[in-house]
């Protein structure tokens, strides 16, 4: 879809105006322009998805660090301030995968065969020492791509937080140095064939957005991918989470009584059984944690139920957590099983908040919509005694546009508290990484959820893993997420130390997967304590953590219902094919 720029966009008056392509709001737009309502969307930003944008490495980069870019205007947009403690590290590759062949034997050194790095606490394998030929062929190598394109050197720096020079590096370079430069340089040079999401989500496979995808015809041209497993982190490994009476059963470290414990609850919460539930009745109101427990099940499976199925990952919501509220978290996971592959979820090719939000730009386009991004704002106002058009929005350029309504979300709080005084929001932050590693944390799948159950207090920690499966990276390297909400840096860094390692000098392991890249981040979302902060201006807003789209369906269709007291949310679109015919 091509982006307008203000000056093609003569008219300045519309039924609703909406600032900002996060999820809600891209569905709001495409739903409105259905009922033939006028619209224009505008974003600050140069691309879509808000907090759930889509990046390649090098956009990445420009994102949280400002690199590359030929002004100051990203570093203006509202969504800039959101993003605190950004870290990137670049870490040595294999050395094993670029030796040539026929080199001398390389010895690990044996005085010291690992190593802690002090930064983060995640393991370093030993060091070796390379040949002159592949000293030779890696300056060749990055001399080459240091040549080729004129911003190489903007991008190294950024990676390795030091200027590379190419004159500096010779044969006689240090090996360490060549080593971490060479794998920068294999990042950036493929950089178009990531899409690193910056904010990852799945889509449960009869939740209420894959419905309004199938329903609307939008998904009509999404592609998807089912999610092969989820793990559970219990005790010294790793737990794979049933999703079926097979997988319940052909588990052969749980006994058949806990099997029998296990399938009696599932069936329950799913609604399965003959009989509604009189134990279910008695136990509504009380604590969730408890009712595990009375139904005999091991600490082990009443982790699995709570923290794997329910995605409960706050220790004191878990404590808080009713059993009515419990039973209907693990029936929503237990009625996307079975839809497509074993897991209740669907993996978005090419990064899901920047595809979902465009595939409903795309369609409030067709229908009439205009688009205006990369457009700075100067204010939001509403004139009441206007007897139309009361809504004003106005341009960084002074440019005013009139609406009936206006649609906004937490990313412009800045704008929104300016033109209404009495508007407040609440800030939720969470800590995230993004980790492009050298092999699957998991040794039998590649699109894989892992969940790591919080303390006796604190939060869990929730790490995804993609890869060219689903356009995330190329082959044959993966991409891994985490995330924990109002936790720490470090709840990040124990958990990965659990399944990754820095290679510091080259040193292979067989165990645990290599990190080449590691970005972390906390993320700031500030949420409207109230939907509507005046008669005609709503923001939409949710949490940054969650691990699905839900909440953005439920509040773009309580907005939607306000403006069109009697429209239909997001009809049928009809298929190109059958106007044809």
């Amino acid at each position: 879809m091509s982006e307008l720029e203000h000056t093609e966009t003569p008219e300045t008056n519309f039924d609703v105006i909406v600032v900002g392509t996060g999820l809600s709001e891209s569905i709001l737009a495409g739903a409105l322009t259905r009922t033939g309502k006028t619209v224009l969307h505008i974003d600050e930003n140069e691309f879509y998805g808000d907090h759930g944008a889509t990046f390649d490495n090098k956009g990445l980069l420009r994102f949280f660090l400002g690199v590359g870019a030929e002004d100051d205007t990203t570093a203006k947009a509202e969504i800039q301030s959101n993003y605190h403690d950004v870290t990137v590290n670049v870490y040595a590759d294999k050395i094993d995968e670029i030796v040539d062949e026929g080199t001398p034997k390389v010895e690990l050194n044996a005085e010291n065969p690992t190593a802690s790095d002090e930064a983060s606490g995640i393991e370093t394998e030993p060091t070796r020492n390379p040949s002159e030929a592949w000293h030779s062929r890696t300056l060749s190598t990055i001399q080459s791509f240091l040549s080729s394109q004129s911003d190489a050197h903007l991008y190294l720096q950024a990676l390795l937080s030091t200027p590379v020079d190419p004159a500096t590096l010779t044969s006689e370079s240090d090996f360490k140095t060549l080593l971490k430069v060479s794998t920068a340089c294999k990042i950036l040079r493929d950089s178009r064939k990531y899409n690193l999401e910056i904010a990852p989500k799945l889509l449960f496979c009869r939740g209420p957005i894959v419905e309004l995808l199938v329903s609307s015809g939008v998904g009509r041209y999404l592609e998807f991918k089912a999610l092969e497993s989820i793990y559970m982190r219990w005790e010294a490994g790793f737990e794979k989470v049933p999703g079926s009476k097979e997988d319940v059963f052909a588990n052969q470290t749980v006994t058949l009584l806990e099997k029998r414990r296990l399938m009696k609850f599932m069936n329950m919460a799913a609604g399965t059984e003959e009989e509604p539930s009189e134990v279910l009745k008695e136990h509504e109101d009380k604590p969730f944690a408890d009712f595990l427990s009375s139904q005999n099940l091991s600490p082990r499976l009443s982790a699995v139920i709570m923290n794997a199925i329910s995605f409960v990952l706050d220790a004191e919501a878990a404590g808080k957590l009713t059993t009515k509220e419990g039973v209907e978290l693990t029936r929503r996971h237990m009625q996307s099983l079975g839809r497509w592959g074993k897991t209740a979820f669907l993996v978005a090719l090419y990064g899901a908040g920047s595809e979902l939000t465009q595939a409903f730009c795309r369609l409030c386009a067709v229908y009439g919509g205009v688009y205006m991004l990369n457009y700075k704002l100067d204010s939001f106002s509403v004139q009441e005694r206007a007897t139309e058009r009361p809504v004003k929005v106005k341009g960084a350029d002074g440019s005013e546009y009139s609406a009936d309504w206006l649609i906004t979300s937490g990313t412009y709080a800045g704008l929104v508290k300016k033109g209404f005084s009495n508007a407040a929001f609440k800030s939720t932050s969470c800590w995230r990484a993004i980790l492009i590693v050298d092999k699957s944390i998991h040794a039998d799948a590649n699109l894989t959820l892992t969940i790591f159950p919080p303390q006796s207090s604190g939060r869990g920690v929730v790490v995804w893993q993609q890869n060219s499966d689903t356009a995330a990276c190329p082959s044959p390297y993966y991409v891994v997420y985490c995330c924990v909400q109002d936790g720490d840096k470090s709840d990040l860094e124990a958990a990965i130390a659990t399944f990754a390692q820095v290679a510091s000098d080259g040193a292979k392991t067989n165990t645990k997967a290599n990190i080449l890249l590691s970005v972390f981040y906390r993320e700031e979302v500030l949420e409207p304590t109230e939907r509507w902060v005046a008669p005609r201006v709503a923001v939409c807003g949710i949490k940054p953590s969650s691990l699905d789209f839900e909440e953005s369906v439920e509040v773009a269709k309580g907005v939607f219902d306000k403006i069109v007291e009697d429209g239909e949310f997001l009809p049928t679109v009809p298929d190109p094919e059958d106007l044809a015919a």
